[in-house]
This record gives C-alpha cells, sequence and structure tokens, in this order.
C-alpha cells in the first residue's frame, strides 16, 4: 500500500481505519498521507482473545483444531491476566501479522470521533513488524489516545525514527505492553497534559524491551516524560527499570529542572545512566521543525537525525 492519499473516510462507519492489517504479514505500508479519519491511522493486528464461545473480539474466526495443534488441547490465554512474554512463542506462529514494514507515511488530525485509538496501533500481531520513520502529528483530537501503540500480547517490535508531536487527548507518544524495541525517535510537545507519559509503560514485566537514544521534549513541567503502570490484571507493573533504557533526552523547555529532577530519580533505580536533561537543539520545534541544529548535543550522544523531507513527503500529494 504505496503513496495513497487517504482521508476523510468512515462517514458511515466510524470504527474505520485508513489502513487495516489483519492477520496479514510481509505487507509494506508506505509513503502515505492518511488525515481526517474518525478512528485510526494504521492498524496492524492479530489474534488477542481465545473465547471458544466466540463471543469476545473475532473469535468466532478460531480454527481450534489449529490452534489445539499448535498450543495443546484446551489452550487458554487471557491477555487482561498477563504477565511478560510467557509461552508467545508457542502461539506466534498462529499470529500472521508478521515482519510488516511500516514507514515514511504522515499521518496527521486523526482520532476526530471515536476513542481508544492512535496513530499507528500494532496488537496482537506478531513478530518482526518494523514501525520506522514515520510522521504522527498534529493530532489535536480530545479523543486522541498515543501517537503509536503497542497493545496486547505485542512483542519483538521494532519501532524507529519516528516523529511523534502535537498530541491531544491522553497525548502519549509512544505507549508499550511488551517486549519491543524503540530507538531514535522524538516524542515531542504535546498539546495537553498527557494522561500518562511521553512514553506509557504498561502491563510488566517489560525485560528484554530497548529504549535507547530516544528525546522527549515538553514545554510544561506537568507534562511527564514516562510512565509506569499495570493497566489490567494482577503482577508487577511495567517499569522502565526493567528495560535496556540508556542515551536518551528529556528536556522541558518552559522548566528544565523539572525534567533533571525527574531523569534524576529514574537514574536512582539504576538505569538511564547515560540518559541527559539538555536542551536537544531543534531548529524549531514549536515552528513544527524538527531538523538538527550542526551543535546539537543529541548528535554527540548518537542520535540519528530523521529524514524529514522524506517523512513529510505526504505533504506534496
Amino acid at each position: 500500500i504505496l503513496n495513497n492519499h487517504i482521508h476523510h473516510i468512515g462517514e458511515h462507519y466510524w470504527h474505520c481505519p485508513a489502513v487495516f492489517i489483519w492477520q496479514s504479514g510481509d505487507n509494506h505500508i508506505a509513503g502515505n498521507h492518511i488525515h481526517d479519519t474518525p478512528y485510526t491511522g494504521i492498524v496492524c493486528s492479530g489474534r488477542i482473545l481465545y473465547d471458544r464461545k466466540g463471543v469476545q473480539e473475532c473469535s468466532g474466526t478460531i480454527n481450534w483444531e489449529h490452534l489445539e495443534k499448535q498450543c495443546g488441547k484446551d489452550y487458554v490465554y487471557n491477555i487482561w491476566w498477563y504477565s511478560g512474554i510467557t509461552d508467545w512463542w508457542k502461539r506466534e506462529p498462529l499470529l500472521h501479522s508478521r515482519e510488516n514494514l511500516i514507514e515514511y507515511n504522515h499521518i496527521h488530525d486523526v482520532m476526530q470521533v471515536m476513542g481508544d485509538g492512535n496513530g499507528i496501533y500494532i496488537s496482537g500481531a506478531g513478530g518482526g513488524n518494523i514501525i520506522r520513520f514515520n510522521v504522527v502529528g498534529p493530532c489535536p483530537s480530545p479523543t486522541m489516545a498515543e501517537g503509536i501503540r503497542c497493545d496486547d500480547d505485542q512483542h519483538h517490535t521494532i519501532i524507529h525514527g519516528n516523529l511523534i508531536y502535537n498530541q491531544g487527548g491522553n497525548a502519549t507518544g509512544i505507549t508499550l505492553k511488551g517486549i519491543n524495541r524503540v530507538t531514535n525517535n522524538i516524542m515531542a510537545l504535546p498539546t495537553t497534559k498527557p494522561g500518562r507519559g511521553l512514553l506509557s509503560l504498561e502491563t510488566g514485566p517489560l525485560n528484554g524491551s530497548v529504549i535507547k537514544n530516544n528525546i522527549y521534549l515538553t514545554a510544561d513541567p506537568d507534562h511527564k516524560e514516562i510512565s509506569e503502570v499495570r493497566i489490567h490484571g494482577t503482577g508487577r507493573k511495567a517499569r522502565l527499570a526493567d528495560t535496556d533504557s540508556d542515551n536518551n533526552i528529556y528536556y522541558c523547555i518552559a522548566d528544565p529542572e523539572a525534567s533533571r529532577e525527574r531523569l534524576e530519580t529514574i537514574q536512582s533505580f539504576g538505569t538511564d545512566l547515560g540518559s541527559r536533561a539538555i536542551d536537544p537543539g531543534f531548529v524549531d520545534a514549536f515552528g513544527g521543525n524538527f531538523e538538527m541544529k550542526p551543535d546539537s548535543p543529541a548528535l554527540v550522544m548518537g542520535f540519528k537525525p530523521l529524514p524529514l523531507d522524506k517523512m513529510f513527503m505526504g505533504n506534496d500529494d
């Protein structure tokens, strides 16, 4: 699905994403300009609920003979009580939305009607999916949830080099519920106080996740960079200290000391020891220019400049 302009859809059926990948792998979704939608921009999803009564989300599509052959007789999995990666590798062969490449899409002004949706939404989709070099924003809708969300039973996803900015609603940049890799992303300037944080860690443990070389930029000291919760079920909450998190930049434009204090608290738990609370050095973040100045300290720390011209290419319809 390449180089399309998708907009003002879902006027008869609001629960309508611009691109929907369900139980489908090895797809390339690139160069699309997506905006003015009632629901999510791009959904990549698989099977997260195993209900033998066929009531819960798409359970009526399950071939129970195949499931039991792969996972064992009377196999039961309940995402609401998820704790770590557990036996994901056993059922992953049945999650066919794997190894999709979602890149260079410009997504803005989505989630204008519905709730519980995002710019890019990936859930129960199997491993090997790559989400890179996408722009999500501005998305000012009060019902916006997250820029990029790894939801239930989502593991082994690479989220790299994305720009997520000017989010409304829940105002989170990236959410993680599983074991995934988040590197070299910019999460910047939410338009309202994030319901959790720019990076929301949910439903741990997250041991094995990598979170490195990201930039968290806020304009208000009340806007947190990181949140750690257990969103449902019982067991240990998600913790940044369980991940390999380092070389990130935390910076609050209005109050640099607030971001410095939050980072010091994080470092007291033994993580993000190489991260810094410094101005990342954008040309004009408030004006939407996220190019790096030549003397940007982020470049010294290993942040790789994003190919923004190509990422915003969808503006030239």
